[in-house]
């Protein structure tokens, strides 16, 4: 959603704050996922090499850290997609960008 420089009807400015809403709610959960991610592989590195753990043992548990990181990836590009948006209108609402 992009508006132009003027007025902000109340429902624009609605639609503004839900936006950022969900641009922060992504930020969080990408930054819940990424240390989850960063976890498993503290985990992963414990366990490597420990004979208790076949090669498919591993190659799970990597494959399984690398879907969890693409989640965190997306929500990522989404919420910083959101926020550039939000900050154009932002500043062309307050009238500096026209």
């Amino acid at each position: 959603m992009v508006l132009t420089p003027g007025q902000i009807s109340s429902q624009e400015l609605a639609t503004l704050v839900q936006h950022y809403h969900v641009a922060i709610t992504d930020s969080v959960v990408s930054a819940q996922v990424c240390h989850t991610v960063a976890e498993e592989i503290i985990d992963f590195l414990n366990i490597a090499f420990k004979p208790e753990y076949s090669q498919e043992d591993r190659k799970t548990y990597l494959n399984r850290t690398v879907e969890m990181s693409k989640v965190g990836h997306e929500k990522a590009a989404g919420a910083e997609q959101t926020f550039r948006d939000m900050r154009t209108n932002l500043a062309k609402v307050s009238g500096t960008v026209g």
